[in-house]
């Protein structure tokens, strides 16, 4: 008997016993696809760069914070938003915090509409 370990989608694992070899996905069943596109089809930093600067001007964001290329990639890119509110918008609420995410991916959703493009080579 062998003991291995499957990946869970939140990121988890289970254990897997015995000796059966995983089942093939029935592909004639897959309604389709989500595929995470940012940075790799699409250069979204600055989208996120002109969302954040807005929504964090509009939430009143300290002065000292500068939205800026090198504060994206070090502070927004790969972050959970709630981790963002938590370190630069500490004075919201926690309802104001919600309803913050939701209007700044609504932000960048608008931003995106027009000005997204591909990255190059595509």
């Amino acid at each position: 008997m062998s003991v291995s370990f499957a990946r869970t989608l939140s990121g988890g694992s289970v254990p897997r016993v015995g000796t059966e070899r995983p089942r093939r996905p029935n592909w004639r069943k897959v309604k389709g696809f989500l595929m995470d596109i940012d940075g790799t089809m699409a250069e979204t930093d600055p989208l996120h760069e002109i969302a954040i600067r807005e929504m964090f001007r509009r939430a009143g964001a300290s002065a000292d914070v500068v939205v800026d290329h090198r504060f994206i990639r070090e502070n927004i890119s790969g972050v959970d938003n709630a981790d963002i509110v938590e370190k630069f918008l500490p004075h919201l609420s926690p309802e104001d915090a919600e309803k913050w995410i939701v209007d700044k991916e609504s932000y960048f959703r608008e931003v995106a509409k027009t000005q997204i493009e591909p990255v190059q080579g595509l």
